[in-house]
């Protein structure tokens, strides 16, 4: 066991921080998924709410460009958080 976190662990670690901020966005832009399973507004998720946006006979294209900054928000704010283990993975293997 006490092999496992000093060795394995670190070296799988960037691995597993990769698919994670994968998963995050791939979770996150689920967007048919929560079009088809949402009836209210009020349970709409982000991406279907700025889909709203666009109407028959007007597209609010000021709405819709703020909300995708509000959407974007969240997804950097995790990739700066994890930012520093994936840079170290991936110089790990490259640097002897």
């Amino acid at each position: 066991l006490r092999s496992f976190w000093d060795i394995v662990l670190p070296l799988a670690a960037p691995g597993l921080v990769a698919t994670a901020i994968f998963s995050v966005i791939v979770t996150y832009n689920e967007f048919f998924f929560a079009l088809i399973l949402t009836s209210t507004p009020a349970a709409a998720t982000l991406p279907v709410g700025t889909a709203a946006l666009i109407g028959k006979t007007q597209t609010l294209f000021g709405e819709m460009a703020a909300a995708g900054v509000v959407a974007t928000i969240p997804l950097i704010a995790f990739a700066l958080l994890v930012q520093r283990h994936l840079v170290r993975g991936l110089t790990m293997g490259a640097v002897k």
